[in-house]
């Protein structure tokens, strides 16, 4: 495609979009997205993240192959819960920049965690009574030495070896 060409428009309102690997939820979606000959401008993109939190974006990208399709954007965050699981959460502000070609690309951003929260122990952990473990392991291996003992005689019983091992 030499000298590509797009037309025509798309425009979203009140989408909802949520990803399941980081729990993001982005409701309100407002997507204003022109395709004008040898630009694609997004005007527009808004979105509540499922709470208070907001982000705003716009960008343009150039159909223009021979200077490497040039593009510049932005996304503006305000106190947006982009991170949504079990085991962690963060709440963001901020501005992300981006800009350039397909031969060279620059971004930048200025955010803020204004909260993160990070689980280290599971929801479904639980601590186990080591006592008992170590007082059932100690059992089984007596239990071991007993068996070696009825079926190849004391003599070849050492601790931990079972009745396979002294045959």
């Amino acid at each position: 495609v030499e000298d590509p060409k797009a037309s025509g428009n798309l425009d979203i309102e009140n989408g909802f979009v949520e990803l399941a690997a980081t729990g993001t939820v982005l409701t309100n979606l407002l997507v204003d997205l022109n395709f004008n000959g040898e630009t694609i401008s997004l005007e527009k993109i808004e979105a509540a993240d499922g709470g208070k939190g907001k982000l705003i974006g716009r960008g343009t990208v150039q159909l223009d192959p021979a200077k490497g399709f040039p593009f510049e954007g932005g996304l503006a965050m305000d106190k947006a819960t982009l991170l949504r699981r079990d085991d962690a959460r963060a709440m963001l502000s901020g501005l992300i920049k981006a800009s350039g070609s397909t031969a060279k690309a620059e971004a930048s951003a200025d955010i803020t965690v204004e909260r993160a929260e990070i689980d280290l122990v599971p929801h479904d952990f639980y601590v186990a009574d080591v006592k008992c473990m170590a007082h059932t392991l100690e059992k089984q291996q007596e239990q071991r030495i007993e068996e070696a003992n009825q079926q190849c005689g004391s003599i070849y019983a050492v601790q931990g070896a079972s009745a396979k091992e002294c045959i």
